[in-house]
């Protein structure tokens, strides 16, 4: 039976292995610190990883019923300019977080 090189216990794959690296270390010394592990791979894989990686973390639009949302309570006449952008802050930064920022703020003027 053929001997097969023991690979890091601490990577199920070679693709786990490439997202655990920082992205400024150049994909030779990638390739180079892979076979150290016990992984066969290139320099194309370690892009094509990372470039997968990098179109799945980029963020995705707001669904297009929230921006009809907020469209809508924006448009309001009873609210004035500051009452709209406060409420575009709110929708960027999320509910909670705004609640959040809102009570350090309260703490801090009280």
């Amino acid at each position: 039976m053929a001997r097969t090189k023991k690979r890091s216990p601490t990577f199920a794959t070679a693709s786990a292995f490439i997202r655990s690296q920082p992205r400024s270390m150049p994909a030779k010394a990638v390739v180079a610190s892979a076979a150290d592990h016990g992984f066969k791979i290139n320099e194309q894989r370690v892009y094509n990883v990372r470039s997968a990686t990098k179109a799945r973390t980029m963020a995705k639009a707001p669904a297009r019923t929230q921006v009809r949302a907020n469209a809508t309570v924006i448009a309001r006449s009873d609210l004035t300019p500051a009452d709209a952008a406060l409420i575009r802050a709110v929708a960027d930064v999320g509910v909670a977080r705004a609640r959040e920022l809102l009570g350090r703020l309260e703490r801090v003027l009280s």
